[in-house]
């Protein structure tokens, strides 16, 4: 080994001077000629995409805004005008006293209140679209007529529904969006006195002549959410009744009414006077379109000359590589084999071996063999590593002149190694048979390796066997892995029952 290195070394220093000078020359000239091209491409590219990315970015994010907090003024006028409407119940101070539930108004009075109290309802509801107007008592009297939708959803729970609703808000009125699972309309609850609620209802799909999306923010989706991020309304239809999509939520909160693009989306937030937040979102891809256009065009151009540069330096290069070819190959056995014993290591045998197993074709058979020496610790601790090395190398030698060229060789640790052997078109049988023959010559083999080794160091009572575990491909294992665990099982019999033996996992 010393001698091989100081032959490299004297191959090294008697190379001419002016050649490995130019060759440095060239290759510095070859890099500098790309640095200097890429780094021009990149000066020109990068401030131009940043720049028209950034502008239009924050020019959008302002509109965005701007028509958000549009939208929540539509929505609270819209809610409002449904508000200011009800409260000409107040104009009517019967309403703000009569209890329903009191035994000792006389029918005559009752009668008297209760026509007054249903034609300013009638009169409200002539004004203005409501799913529902009516007054309702806490033994469920009812003035007015609530929708057939909702008779049927509440029932006798009409008076307990919404007075809890407008209890848990803390407040005089309240708009209560999606109660339960119900999607399809707001109620707005209000206290006349205490015995007495106001109950109104507004379809949410009406919302659609309040978001009236332009032309040029077609690809924006409106949504109204209530506090808990549930969609009261939404242009696109599809979502309303249901949480607000995680993408879009986990971007709330963090700029209140304002808007911010994130990777995937330019999301606008504005809260209304009325409890609800008016939440715009579009898809950056169709945001920034023309940037990616602008992108890709920059790109094409950087590319093309990028590959002329390649072009020009694979030119100056071309015979500069030749020489290097015989170098990268040495390189690359150095990295793919052991140098102990010239087999595959673990990674590389490992690689091999799921790669020839996935081309399998039907027909072909292979058997794994995992190997390892009995008793190297001892040869290592009693003779010393010199002679484990060479142990180890010969063994690498003893499985290359016993095993075909074919087989996928290689040491898988210390004193371990594998074989796949492969026997194309044999049956089961017949693999097992040249396997066991080839075992039988590896154990045969390694009689007279104590004698060789003995001659080349001088130690002495080195005796080389070796434990054997076999897996049959298809039968014991479809992959590496299976076969490996197969194999190892296989192998411990080996040990637990004598050592220098072979076991087939079947047989386990």
């Amino acid at each position: 080994m010393e001698k091989a290195k100081k032959n490299q070394t004297r191959k090294t220093m008697n190379k001419p001077k002016r050649s490995a000078s130019a060759q440095r020359i060239r290759k510095i000239l070859i890099v500098s000629y790309l640095f200097i091209t890429l780094a021009s491409v990149a000066a020109i590219s990068i401030p131009v995409l940043l720049l028209s990315s950034n502008a239009l970015k924050n020019k959008v994010t302002s509109l965005l805004y701007t028509y958000t907090s549009q939208l929540v003024q539509n929505s609270d006028t819209y809610l409002s005008g449904y508000e200011s409407q009800a409260l000409l119940l107040f104009a009517d101070s019967s309403a703000l006293q009569y209890n329903p539930d009191d035994a000792s108004i006389s029918q005559e009075t009752r009668n008297a209140t209760e026509t007054r109290l249903k034609s300013t309802l009638q009169r409200i509801r002539v004004m203005k679209n409501y799913g529902d107007l009516f007054l309702v008592s806490p033994a469920n009297h009812l003035i007015g007529t609530p929708s057939l939708y909702t008779q049927t959803k509440y029932g006798t729970m009409l008076y307990s529904t919404f007075h809890d609703a407008l209890a848990e808000s803390g407040g005089e009125s309240v708009w209560i969006p999606v109660l339960g699972k119900d999607n399809s309309r707001i109620y707005y609850v209000r206290e006349l006195n205490p015995q007495l609620l106001l109950v109104a209802s507004v379809y949410a799909m009406d919302f659609t002549n309040v978001f009236v999306t332009p032309v040029d923010f077609s690809d924006i989706c409106v949504r109204l959410i209530s506090q808990d991020h549930t969609i009261i309304y939404s242009t696109t239809s599809d979502d309303i009744g249901q949480p607000l999509p995680e993408e879009i939520e986990n971007r709330l909160g963090e700029h209140p009414n304002s808007a911010s693009f994130s990777q995937d989306y330019l999301i606008s937030e504005a809260e209304c006077s009325h409890g609800f937040t008016v939440v715009c979102s579009v898809a950056a891809k169709e945001i920034l379109s023309d940037v990616y256009d602008l992108r890709l065009l920059t790109l094409m151009i950087a590319g093309s000359t990028l590959l002329l540069a390649i072009l020009v330096s694979f030119i100056l290069s071309k015979q500069i590589t030749k020489p290097l070819a015989v170098v990268m190959d040495n390189l690359h056995q150095r990295a793919e084999y052991d140098l102990l014993t010239n087999l595959l290591d673990k990674k590389t045998f490992e690689e091999h071996v799921d790669r020839y197993l996935s081309s399998c074709e039907p027909g072909i058979s292979c058997s794994y063999l995992q190997i390892d020496l009995d008793n190297f610790k001892n040869i290592n601790d009693t003779c010393g590593h010199a002679v484990g090395d060479e142990v180890i190398a010969s063994v690498g030698a003893l499985l290359n002149s016993t095993f075909r060229k074919d087989d996928i060789k290689g040491r898988v640790g210390g004193d371990e190694f594998a074989v796949l052997l492969c026997a194309e078109g044999k049956s089961p049988e017949k693999l097992s048979e040249i396997t066991r023959e080839s075992c039988i010559r590896l154990f045969s083999s390694m009689k007279y390796l104590s004698t060789t080794i003995a001659q080349k160091t001088g130690a002495k009572d080195v005796t080389v066997s070796a434990s054997v575990g076999i897996a049959i491909f298809g039968c014991d294992g479809n992959n590496f892995q299976e076969l490996y665990e197969s194999a190892d099982k296989a192998l411990y019999i080996s040990k637990r029952t004598g050592k220098n033996r072979f076991t087939f996992y079947e047989s386990v």
